[in-house]
């Protein structure tokens, strides 16, 4: 309740603050200065591209920036408030600092006077320089945290990584991922340039936490004489994969998210192909038969729509703002909001038509024909035993058993190694069944309809038919020897 309290309040500040820029004549434009001899006696707001400040600003800084700079000469006597791109702080802040984008950087010979000063970030790697000293806490929602520097509160973190190569003088909570994964990327791609570290709880050489640990991880962290005070380690039941578990309970806990994870993915694909099934047959028969047939092609063909389809949404987007602008200077009344409204309606049936035939249509035409095998096996293996039961909803059947396979396979709580497998998997069959769907389609447009058997009944499966009858097993010709040659016996004479 203590860390969803802050965060709220957090945020809740952070947009009152960030409201007050549009409300104000604050500074604006594409590169914002603060001269190192200029001072500013009062609350500073901005709304700016870029912004230095390497002057005095004499009350707190609030505003939006893709890039903010508080450089060596520069000092704010008050707090910062900034949601942006990125946040370097190397000169003087008087306050507590917030932060809510991508990257924050408090480094160099940065100082806060201040003995009550916290740092609050929202933001996807936040670093703290080995010279800083930070008064008091640090709160830290994000992917990671790399604390160099001293820090004479307490810390509280909820992330992936989180590396401490500095004095902690507090306690630390801290929310950690799996070290056995690894970062989702190497770097950011564009715009910031931001190191993606592995998630897990490290300590450096420098890394000491005088107060306790209390911190929550897929698996325990190596914190020998790293810590003064207390280590208490708790195992998230949702995390935890079975060959690491140390308790009987967290064993329970994890199967029995699994078992929740699973019943939910299956009730939510089984009803959709069912009700697909039920009223457009065609759509999950058709293109499984073509997953069966042609998989190569059909995954194919899904990936390149998913990668085309995301510069035609951007492209959609944007075509979008520029009608609104546009409409917008001709006229602004009701036709404005109701070009805004229907704009904003194509975009969401757009993006959400995508995500349901990617995710939801796609990976049920493949666990489709998944469970259309086994259920094809099973019908092979029990004629040899017997005659099978009569074919009643062999295609709800199919769907049903491939999708409850799958789920089963794809959820199973086994580490971040078999997670690469699992997604794998799950994004190999939405591919290949959304390849498939867009094959028949094609295929559909230049032939026409074709209807193809993808499901055979129960008494389709080819058996060699029991003689006749009236066989007159006692004839002196046998049946296909009475078109011979004459005298003929057999090849052995």
């Amino acid at each position: 309740m203590r860390r969803t309290g802050i965060i709220l309040t957090f945020i809740l500040l952070l947009l009152f603050s960030v409201g007050q820029v549009e409300a104000t004549d604050g500074l604006r434009g594409n590169e914002c200065r603060v001269e190192a001899e200029e001072t500013i006696v009062e609350d500073f707001y901005f709304f700016c591209n870029t912004l230095v400040i390497e002057g005095l600003v004499d009350g707190d800084v609030v505003g939006i920036a893709s890039e903010v700079t508080i450089g060596r000469s520069g000092h704010v006597t008050g707090g910062v408030w900034v949601l942006g791109g990125n946040l370097t702080i190397e000169g003087m802040v008087g306050n507590d600092v917030h932060f809510a984008g991508v990257d924050l950087d408090v480094t160099g010979l940065a100082r806060f006077p201040e003995p009550s000063t916290d740092i609050m970030a929202l933001a996807l790697s936040m670093e703290i320089g080995r010279a800083v000293v930070i008064p008091n806490d640090i709160v830290y929602y994000g992917y990671q945290a790399i604390l160099n520097g001293q820090i004479n509160g307490d810390v509280d973190f909820q992330g992936q990584a989180l590396l401490i190569n500095g004095a902690i003088a507090g306690n630390v909570d801290a929310n950690v991922g799996d070290e056995e994964a690894s970062a989702p990327m190497s770097t950011l791609p564009i715009l910031y340039s931001v190191d993606f570290r592995s998630p897990g709880l490290r300590f450096g050489e420098r890394g000491y936490i005088n107060g306790d640990l209390n911190y929550e991880a897929p698996q325990r962290a190596s914190a020998r004489n790293s810590v003064g005070g207390r280590v208490r380690y708790t195992q998230p039941a949702s995390e935890t994969p079975l060959p690491r578990i140390e308790r009987p309970q967290t064993f329970w806990q994890v199967m029995g998210n699994y078992l929740i994870k699973t019943a939910r993915d299956v009730t939510a694909l089984a009803l959709v192909g069912i009700l697909i099934l039920n009223f457009f047959p065609t759509i999950i028969k058709e293109p499984g038969y073509r997953v069966q047939t042609k998989p190569i092609s059909a995954f194919s063909w899904g990936l390149i729509l998913t990668f085309l389809s995301i510069p035609t949404a951007l492209l959609l987007i944007l075509t979008s703002l520029i009608i609104t602008a546009l409409v917008f200077i001709i006229t602004f009344n009701e036709l404005t909001i109701m070009v805004s409204v229907l704009l904003l309606i194509v975009n969401l049936a757009f993006l959400g038509g995508l995500f349901f035939l990617v995710v939801f249509v796609g990976r049920v035409v493949s666990f489709f024909v998944v469970g259309f095998l086994v259920l094809r096996q099973v019908q092979r293996i029990w004629r040899t035993y017997g005659d099978p039961p009569k074919a009643v909803g062999e295609l709800w059947m199919a769907i049903i058993l491939g999708v409850v396979i799958v789920s089963l396979i794809v959820n199973l709580p086994l580490g971040a190694v078999f997670g690469y497998f699992q997604l794998f998997v799950t994004g190999v069959a939405a591919w290949a069944g959304f390849g498939a769907l867009f094959i028949y389609l094609r295929d559909l447009w230049y032939f026409g309809e074709r209807r193809i058997l993808v499901m055979p009944r129960a008494g389709a499966i080819r058996s060699v038919p029991p003689p006749p009858d009236d066989m007159d097993y006692d004839m002196e010709v046998p049946l296909g020897m009475d078109n011979l040659p004459p005298g003929f016996r057999g090849f052995d004479e």
